[in-house]
């Protein structure tokens, strides 16, 4: 509602009319105005005002900056202020609210019209309709959410290897929410009950490329500048640079286990695998190590198996975001140029 969304503009446009003064405080002024320094009392009888109201009034006078308490022998008294200085104060305080309202409903009226550039409208999808296939990216808000809305679909239209999936595990999220990205549409909606769903569509260009980018740019903000720097000179060669939405890490020689639920930045290089969060190295793998990589039925798990020369060492799975068969083959290519 307007009234939460905008209380300080609706504030400042219901009080225009109270900007100058009430008759009872023109009186009020007046009378002290023509009297001078004067008690409450017979500002009231000047005034013709009872008595019972006249030290509300000249409060309100005292808050407006018309008048001035000062106490003499331990009794308040009240003076004027000068009217050449409080009216020309009074006209330049209206006309600043003016302007802010002028500016906060110009502001209100420019977002209206932004969101109709934007062309975001409130729409019907039909899932048995829907191909996740055409959108780059499936984002989540849990794993769960994902599932249920994926659950739903036809099997063909479910996303392949091609579809970016991001799930961000939102913590305490009472119902999942879902964002499906393409290159000339997206939709926003929570996740189905049903096979109908009440959907946010944005089908503008400039906005969806702007939401593009702002996804693009966070995707390897976990990787540190020095890595990106090593990675831009050449000192570590990256071969792919994704997220792992869950990373499960045994280390058999140490009865080591390491399990990451949450988005992980992945660097494959011809040297390493390396796993980053919020700017830290958590786990890297030398290449050397890897003997075998395989990816599961479900077409985004990989697992990664390495060893010594002597004996087993660990077993790695990630579910990787966007093309995890593109990722597994250039492992497995790693692999046999290590071995020839």
């Amino acid at each position: 509602m307007s009234r939460e969304a905008y209380p300080d503009l609706i504030q400042i446009l219901s009080d225009f009319s109270t900007k100058s003064f009430t008759e009872l405080q023109a009186a009020a002024y007046v009378a002290l105005v023509k009297m001078g320094e004067e008690s409450g009392s017979a500002v009231a009888g000047e005034a013709g005002i009872n008595r019972s109201k006249i030290y509300d009034i000249l409060g309100q006078l005292e808050e407006m900056g018309a008048v001035k308490k000062v106490s003499r022998d331990g009794k308040s008294r009240y003076v004027a202020v000068s009217p050449e200085d409080l009216l020309p104060k009074l006209v330049e305080k209206f006309k600043e609210d003016i302007g802010k309202a002028q500016e906060s409903l110009l502001d209100i009226q420019g977002l209206q019209e932004e969101i109709e550039e934007a062309k975001i409208t409130l729409t019907t999808l039909d899932l048995t309709e829907l191909d996740t296939n055409v959108f780059d990216y499936l984002i989540s808000s849990t794993e769960k959410s994902r599932v249920k809305f994926t659950d739903k679909l036809d099997k063909d239209n479910r996303p392949g290897s091609a579809v970016r999936i991001l799930n961000l595990n939102t913590p305490n999220q009472s119902r999942g929410l879902i964002f499906l990205l393409g290159k000339d549409n997206c939709y926003f909606f929570g996740t189905p009950t049903g096979m109908r769903v009440e959907a946010l569509q944005i089908t503008s260009v400039e906005m969806i490329n702007f939401l593009r980018d702002m996804i693009e740019s966070a995707w390897i903000r976990d990787i540190p500048e020095y890595v990106m720097d090593e990675i831009r000179s050449g000192d570590r060669l990256a071969l792919a640079i994704d997220k792992a939405t869950y990373v499960f890490y045994e280390f058999y020689a140490q009865n080591q286990e390491y399990k990451y639920e949450r988005p992980i930045s992945v660097v494959i290089s011809d040297s390493f695998i390396s796993f980053f969060y919020e700017g830290i190295e958590e786990l890297k793998i030398p290449m050397q190590f890897i003997k075998q990589t395989e990816i599961l039925e479900d077409d985004v798990t990989i697992i990664v198996k390495f060893a010594s020369a002597t004996k087993a060492i660990g077993d790695l799975q990630m579910r990787v975001v966007s093309r995890p068969i593109l990722i597994r083959n250039i492992l497995q290519h790693i692999i046999r140029s290590k071995i020839n």
